[in-house]
């Protein structure tokens, strides 16, 4: 439990004239297992997942399932024993993590949609009671099989070896799909970053202490 959602590679193969029970992802992922003991951060465990494996399958970056674990769990927003809706990690940024592959560090960038996108990730949130939505839950896809003619998200779960791998009916009412992209950026592409928001500050430095406030306010959030 712990969503409080509204909610190897796997592809979505989708027919775009065809209802969404046509949509299909092959299966090549080896299940490691996690467990949230007592939290309620069934989110942040799925999201590792579809965080290491597309940086693995679109970038031939290699952070480790655990690292991303601990980079998204130390985040200010994540909500231990309340949960967190998955849109939340929209534009969220993981600083100083290492590529296995070459040692190099970098940034990872999260993009979260619930818009189709062709070679994301996936996690699913579901209602653990089936039409029962105050029992959302929140696991990682790692494709879709028929089981009987019934098409299936195959799922990883985030309660270590209790109901490890969940079938979830792709028609269950109250599902949600969300695609999950992880963006590389290496410490050269952020320090440019950084200068530009440098930059900002000093094109603004002519100007009155009021406009200087509201670009602040704009540019930086809130005034402390």
């Amino acid at each position: 439990m712990g969503e409080t959602s509204q909610g190897g590679e796997g592809e979505w193969q989708q027919d775009p004239h065809g209802p969404a029970s046509t949509q299909r992802m092959s299966i090549r992922l080896p299940v490691q297992l996690l467990d949230q003991g007592l939290s309620e951060t069934c989110t942040v465990h799925a999201l590792s997942h579809a965080v290491s494996e597309h940086l693995a399958s679109a970038s031939n970056i290699q952070v480790s399932l655990e690292e991303c674990l601990g980079a998204l769990k130390q985040l200010e927003m994540v909500e231990v024993m309340g949960g967190n809706h998955v849109m939340d990690f929209q534009g969220v940024k993981l600083r100083n993590r290492t590529d296995q592959r070459t040692g190099a560090y970098g940034t990872v960038k999260i993009q979260v949609s619930k818009v189709f996108k062709k070679g994301c990730q996936h996690v699913l949130v579901y209602d653990l009671v089936e039409s029962d939505p105050s029992s959302k839950h929140c696991a990682f896809v790692k494709g879709c099989e028929m089981d009987n003619g019934i098409p299936m998200f195959s799922c990883i779960n985030s309660w270590g070896p209790k109901d490890p791998e969940p079938k979830i009916k792709v028609t269950r009412p109250g599902n949600m799909i969300y695609f999950i992209e992880a963006t590389w950026l290496p410490i050269e592409e952020e320090g440019e970053e950084k200068e530009i928001g440098t930059d900002i500050l000093q094109r603004v430095s002519n100007i009155s202490p009021v406009h200087i406030l509201i670009l602040t306010v704009t540019f930086f959030g809130k005034v402390v």
